[in-house]
């Protein structure tokens, strides 16, 4: 049989007939005169062993030379593989006796074991990324990655979404995180813009007469990073002119329902909603993981009774009692562990309620008048942590993160949620008023914005996010549409006429042209693909990733230019 083959592609109708096989050695070994070694190529592994009778001494020698990852070629008989099978391998049912070898490229040898990749330092890892991808666990994570983007193409052409390619190369425009700046040499003293999304193209499209837009886009945020994220990354990107929320939900989960067919995943359409008021209130948080069963309720009305004063202080700075209940009885000991890791995460400290055998025991059981403790209505193997916060209550997000890992309640699956109804706007820690999500998210109600009736932070937007299992894979929402609002949004945000005109004129003089109704959604590609398989990075899924502190450790990149580099572009170094 001429010709390669591929691991994947070896099946009975083939044995007995020689094969040729292109690939790495994954590992060898000699046992008496035979010399065994595993064969990995894109697709999987598979045994071939050398006898000196039938290979000759010559290609023996030559199989004795072998190390592990030189790139080779190899020819020989494939035939059922005796005895036992060896675990983790595609082929284990076959085996190839080699007659030919030819090595391809014998490489130093690498500073790490392949197969244990991830026992080594993320540092060392980064710098031989190339490496690390040879580890088929890394390998069919960038696969999977992959496979992800494509099924969401497959699905966006069946509902005959045009794709449409958007400029990487824009006007700075920032629209939360800060920009990548790109000097240009034609124009010395000015700069493009990598663009953060595109989102102001995408709204430009949808003007221009087209309905149904989306692309796989590549977009570029200068800010930190944390686990599931990254300085330059892909995402789903789609947009649909004469729509309304309802729409762009059904055509995101016909994606994830798409999704999930593709990949053997088992999810449950439609997805359940919730506002962000609930959300805060019932989770403390707007991407609550509902694989997590506990909630939180509050209890202010019942400590207004607890004869405390310190208690009562901070009730009366507008601060609330709130609680989440546990179908766990708890001893004084595990209560205060809670309230140590409590502490260590930059909480205060923690009340609790705990019955067991009809007994009730609480924390400040000496201040509480006949009948206060029976209001929790605890049955017996219940407790009840309580804490007292204003209107950060983060604190209680995380003891219902603690108390679910302590006494494994979380269920499995994949657990999805559209989060609706954000504040147009929010005041950040210094003071200043900003978008919730961006600036060109509409109000719920545009006469809001017009009038003194709500505070700024009251109204209401028509943004959702998408949450799976308490992380944010993206978000969306229906657009402004009347210059008028959209250059009102800009005043609220402090954005003079001026730099409106200079940051957005192109943008507002567009609207002055009629803009259709539209909205849409973006989402990271490599965080659905995590996602789906349960990891809580996307690193993994991305070919050559930044670091936390974005640099790139196997490029040693961002590195300096050279001065005839920076003189050509009129640009100087400071510092």
């Amino acid at each position: 049989m001429k010709g390669r083959i591929l691991i994947h592609d070896l099946d009975e109708g083939m044995l007995g007939n020689t094969v040729r096989l292109y690939g790495f050695i994954d590992s060898i070994r000699k046992l008496g005169a035979l010399i065994f070694c595993y064969l990995r190529d894109d697709t999987g592994k598979i045994q071939v062993f050398f006898d000196r009778t039938s290979a000759g001494d010559e290609q023996y020698a030559l199989a004795e030379s072998l190390k592990a990852e030189h790139i080779v070629s190899l020819s020989g008989i494939l035939k059922n593989r005796p005895g036992e099978q060896a675990l983790g391998t595609d082929k284990g049912a076959f085996e190839i006796e080699a007659k030919e070898l030819k090595v391809l490229a014998a490489g130093q040898t690498p500073p790490f074991e392949i197969s244990k990749t991830e026992e080594i330092n993320e540092a060392l890892r980064g710098k031989f990324r190339y490496l690390e991808i040879r580890n088929p666990a890394i390998k069919n994570k960038i696969k999977f990655h992959a496979l992800v983007g494509r099924y969401i193409r497959e699905y966006f052409y069946s509902k005959d979404y045009l794709e449409i390619e958007t400029p990487y190369l824009i006007k700075s425009t920032p629209e939360g995180a800060r920009d990548f700046i790109v000097p240009s040499r034609n124009f010395k003293g000015q700069f493009y813009a990598l663009a953060q999304s595109p989102q102001l193209l995408k709204q430009l499209l949808m003007a221009s007469g087209f309905e149904k837009y989306f692309q796989i886009a590549r977009c570029f945020r200068d800010e930190d990073l944390r686990a599931d994220r990254q300085p330059e990354f892909s995402q789903l990107d789609m947009e649909r002119a004469f729509v309304e929320e309802d729409e762009i939900f059904s055509e995101i989960e016909g994606m994830f329902s798409y999704l999930a067919e593709k990949t053997g995943v088992a999810i449950e359409t439609p997805f359940p909603r919730m506002t962000y008021a609930s959300a805060l209130e019932k989770y403390a948080s707007d991407k609550p993981d509902l694989r997590n069963p506990l909630f939180i309720e509050d209890y202010t009305g019942i400590f207004a009774d607890l004869d405390m004063d310190m208690i009562r202080n901070e009730l009366k700075t507008g601060s609330r009692v709130r609680g989440i209940k546990v179908p766990h009885a708890v001893s004084r000991s595990q209560a205060k562990k809670f309230e140590e890791k409590i502490k260590a995460h930059g909480g205060k400290g923690l009340i609790y309620a705990s019955r067991s055998l009809g007994e009730t025991s609480f924390t400040f059981s000496k201040y509480a008048p006949q009948g206060f403790i029976e209001k929790f209505n605890l049955s017996d193997d219940e407790s009840i942590f309580f804490q007292i916060s204003g209107r950060d209550a983060s604190m209680l997000n995380y003891l219902r993160t603690l108390l679910s890992e302590e006494f494994a309640l979380n269920a499995d699956g994949l657990k999805f949620l559209w989060v609706t109804d954000f504040p147009l706007f929010e005041i950040n820690a210094e003071g200043v008023i900003g978008s919730s999500h961006h600036p060109f998210t509409a109000p719920a109600d545009p006469s809001d914005i017009f009038g003194n009736s709500k505070p700024l932070t009251a109204i209401v937007s028509k943004a959702y996010d998408i949450v799976l299992n308490g992380t944010e894979l993206g978000s969306g929402s229906i657009r402004i549409n009347d210059v008028k609002v959209q250059r009102r949004i800009f005043e609220h945000l402090g954005i003079s006429e001026k730099e409106q005109k200079e940051r957005f004129g192109f943008f507002l003089q567009a609207m002055e042209y009629g803009f259709p109704p539209h909205g849409g959604a973006a989402l990271g590609i490599a965080r659905i693909a995590a996602m789906l398989e349960g990891s809580p990075s996307i690193k993994d899924y991305i070919a050559f990733p930044k670091t936390t502190s974005a640099s790139c450790l196997m490029t040693d990149s961002p590195s300096p230019v050279d001065k005839s580099q920076l003189d050509e572009l009129g640009l100087d170094i400071k510092g």
